[in-house]
């Protein structure tokens, strides 16, 4: 048992670098493409988009899931004896900090979701 929840440990920190990732992602699309200039450039946001959005949505959800049992079983297997309490603080900063990094990627997939539907409409008069 104890592996499972120390490779689901493992996963949840993956999964917090990849929603990372994807909101970086999103903002370096939104800014290199302004405005779509042309068809192939719409085709590649849009393709784009989905593998990106796909990527974080998995991402949140596995911060969400593979949290609880990770809460649950911090001090069995995370919790280091010889600091004692003062790694409360640690563990609160790195907290604050995750939490800003997940609250800028899913803010960065929503600007690319609003981008992803202007690119729409502009293929939508390209016909």
């Amino acid at each position: 048992m104890d592996i499972i929840l120390t490779v689901n440990n493992y996963f949840h920190d993956v999964a917090t670098g990849l929603l990372l990732v994807s909101g970086l992602t999103a903002w370096i699309l939104i800014k290199s493409y302004p405005e779509p200039e042309d068809a192939r450039s719409a085709q590649f946001l849009l393709r784009t988009y989905r593998s990106v959005a796909k990527t974080a949505k998995i991402a949140f959800f596995w911060i969400i899931i593979g949290g609880i049992p990770r809460t649950i079983f911090y001090k069995r297997l995370e919790w280091a004896s010889a600091v004692g309490n003062t790694q409360i603080w640690a563990i609160a900063i790195k907290h604050v900090l995750v939490f800003a990094c997940v609250g800028m990627g899913i803010y960065y997939i929503h600007q690319f979701n609003k981008k992803i539907r202007a690119v729409r409409r502009f293929m939508v008069k390209q016909g």
